[in-house]
């Protein structure tokens, strides 16, 4: 008797499943992140230089206010009054929503050129 009314419970819900459109999904297999390439390295990556912060260092060879922060595994780059971030140093460009505040400090307390 149990035998049946499994056997009826599943020709239901069967049934019920195509007059609804109910259609059951296998869930998606989980797809590993690709590796992400170290930001500071390639054949055109610029020679970086020590800064007095830890984790935070200065592509002196490009320009005086690009910067690369370890925490954040970011590059920012302070630019016509602006703070700009990259994924990579030769990337795309956008400002941030936030900028480290290490960042904020040493750019006001350096000297204004011409100033």
């Amino acid at each position: 008797m149990k035998g049946l009314r499994l056997i009826g419970t599943l020709l239901l819900s069967g049934c019920l499943q195509q007059q609804l459109g109910i259609t059951v999904v296998p869930p998606e297999p989980d797809i590993p992140e690709p590796p992400r390439p170290a930001a500071r390295r390639g054949p055109e990556a610029p020679t970086m230089a020590a800064t007095s912060h830890p984790g935070l260092t200065r592509a002196v060879e490009i320009g005086p206010a690009l910067y690369y922060f370890e925490p954040d595994d970011l590059w920012y780059s302070f630019y016509k009054g602006r703070w700009h971030q990259a994924f990579f140093w030769n990337g795309t460009w956008f400002e941030p929503e936030r900028v480290p505040a290490v960042l904020r400090d040493l750019h006001r307390r350096s000297p204004k050129p011409g100033g």
